[in-house]
């Protein structure tokens, strides 16, 4: 998505630019159409992911997938499971992520 309105708005290119094409360039982005369907689509993307990890969102149903998994893995193995590290990062992004409910960078700041 980002590749289209960089070759849209013809930043694509390997070559010097003036401070005047910088200025038309970065005023379609803030103030033009362009720029009003970036922000447009920027916010259907935030909020597609606020919906995705919070409770009952796509992100979190997958990650108590993977911990019930894991849960049963560990039941049902008794030596020490050859992926232990990969079972105990999951747990911390778990714990971080979904006990934690850190959405604030996904917030909006008063």
């Amino acid at each position: 998505m980002f590749g289209r309105w960089v070759s849209e708005l013809g930043l694509a290119r390997m070559e010097l630019v003036s401070g005047e094409e910088i200025q038309c360039r970065v005023r379609q982005v803030m103030v033009g159409e362009k720029g009003k369907e970036i922000k447009k689509n920027a916010e259907e993307w935030r909020e597609l992911a606020i919906e995705a990890v919070s409770q009952g969102g796509s992100s979190d149903v997958n990650i108590d997938n993977i911990n019930d998994i894991l849960r049963e893995r560990e039941v049902s193995n008794s030596q020490f499971p050859e992926d232990y590290w990969a079972i105990v990062l999951v747990r911390l992004v778990y714990r971080v992520f979904v006990d934690k409910k850190c959405l604030t960078c996904l917030r909006r700041k008063p």
